[in-house]
């Protein structure tokens, strides 16, 4: 009996073993190679008084009626930019898949103007620590954000991606990107001597690389198409960078000009859902949507102060953002 036990025992691990192999040695294409466009917005970020109407007076705690310009005006002035997003892969099995991945967005840019008769200011909180913010005939914001990021991931998969009805894969890795602002507020006073025009610049730059983890859930469901859930969240370390320089009277005199940096933890998610369709033997098409958030960075629209003291002057660093929409693109196999 021990030794049909034994013989049994054998027989199932022989098997099991010609199973593995068998699937191991049944993927014929060891590269996949992603090509996509994107189409992203770039939203949210912490709201400032930019302009407001000095015919008004001063309220501390928001008055919507006299606002004309704001941090988020220029935000949603950004719309959507296209941009691009490759992939390499190596699976030298079915179980283990290793990719590096890169995306760049054209750069976001946006703004907007207001105009008065000498009734535009910025809401500093003292009137007499600046000319030309005070009583304007124009202010003109103008906002420029760029975005690209790269990461490296290994997938471990439970299944044969494409052909099984159900794959979960982990997925371990770490990623880098870059978020790069400038912001400039243009106050244009109309005098009888002349035009009094000053600015009021400002930008920020984050450089993040962490670690990051999650999941694919792959379906395929009926022949050729298949879908997909992608979830990844990351621990980061950003060394936020920010400036703000405050000229006056027709740029000829500097009132602030400060740039300072801290280093701080980023937390972030990139969440992708995409419907493939298999065109060919080597090459699937697909569509779906892209969001990737974080949070712990600098913006450049997030440095304007409405202090008049130097010792306040403002470096706001906690910030986040959502950057998100559409994707369409082909996965190459061979």
């Amino acid at each position: 009996m021990k030794s049909a036990r034994y013989l049994g025992t054998l027989s199932v691990l022989s098997l099991f073993s010609s199973n593995l192999l068998a699937t191991h040695s049944e993927i014929s294409d060891h590269w996949d190679v992603l090509t996509e466009f994107v189409y992203l917005k770039r939203s949210k970020v912490t709201g400032r008084k930019l302009a407001r109407n000095a015919e008004y007076p001063y309220c501390n705690h928001g008055c919507p009626s006299t606002v004309q310009i704001s941090s988020s005006d220029m935000v949603n002035s950004l719309g959507w930019e296209p941009g691009v997003k490759g992939a390499i892969a190596y699976m030298p099995d079915t179980k283990s898949l290793y990719q590096a991945t890169f995306m760049y967005v054209w750069p976001w840019e946006g703004g907007k103007s207001t105009s008065g008769d000498a009734t535009v200011s910025y809401p500093f909180h003292n009137n007499y620590f600046t000319e030309d913010y005070n009583t304007a005939d124009k202010a003109v914001a103008k906002y420029t954000s760029h975005f690209y990021t790269f990461d490296l991931n290994y997938w471990r998969n439970s299944a044969t991606r494409g052909k099984d009805y159900f794959v979960f894969s982990g997925i371990f890795g770490i990623r880098y990107f870059h978020l790069q602002e400038q912001s400039t507020l243009r106050f244009v006073n109309n005098y009888l001597e002349g035009t009094s025009a000053s600015n009021y610049n400002t930008s920020a730059r984050n450089d993040v690389i962490g670690i990051q983890g999650g999941f694919d859930f792959q379906t395929n469901p009926y022949l050729n198409f298949r879908f997909d859930l992608l979830a990844l969240a990351g621990l980061g370390l950003n060394r936020p960078y920010a400036s703000a320089i405050l000229k006056d009277e027709n740029n000829t005199v500097y009132i602030r000009d400060y740039h300072k940096e801290h280093s701080q933890n980023v937390v972030y998610t990139d969440v992708q859902a995409k419907i493939g369709y298999q065109y060919v033997k080597c090459m699937n098409l697909h569509v779906g949507y892209q969001m990737f958030y974080a949070s712990g960075l600098a913006f450049s629209v997030a440095q304007y102060s409405t202090s008049t003291r130097e010792e306040n002057e403002r470096y706001y660093r906690r910030g986040y953002m959502i950057i998100h929409g559409i994707l369409v693109g082909a996965d190459f196999y061979f």
